[in-house]
């Protein structure tokens, strides 16, 4: 796993504003991530899940944005957005 950008990424990052980061984070973490996901109740916050907070805090993500960025508090909170497929329609939704 990665902990630190190529000089190449960094270009990429200054000139994009984004990076893709391959193989950051390890597949078990996903795969925890994936089933705390999937095991959710309808209506839960998964905001303060460590199975999600884990992606960052327990990957190479961590170093690789200590390093581009500087130190910060490990995060304690994170973001899940999960909409289930639908079938297409004839209509257009607010996202």
């Amino acid at each position: 796993m990665p902990t630190e950008l190529t000089f190449e990424q960094k270009r990429q990052l200054f000139h994009d504003g984004y990076v893709v980061i391959r193989n950051a984070i390890p597949q078990n973490l996903v795969d925890t991530a994936r089933a705390r996901i999937k095991a959710a109740q309808k209506g839960e916050s998964l905001s303060p899940a460590t199975e999600i907070t884990d992606l960052v805090n327990k990957s190479s993500i961590t170093p690789i944005l200590h390093e581009a960025m500087g130190q910060f508090d490990p995060p304690s909170r994170g973001q899940v957005g999960v909409i289930k497929q639908s079938q297409p329609g004839d209509h257009f939704t607010p996202l």
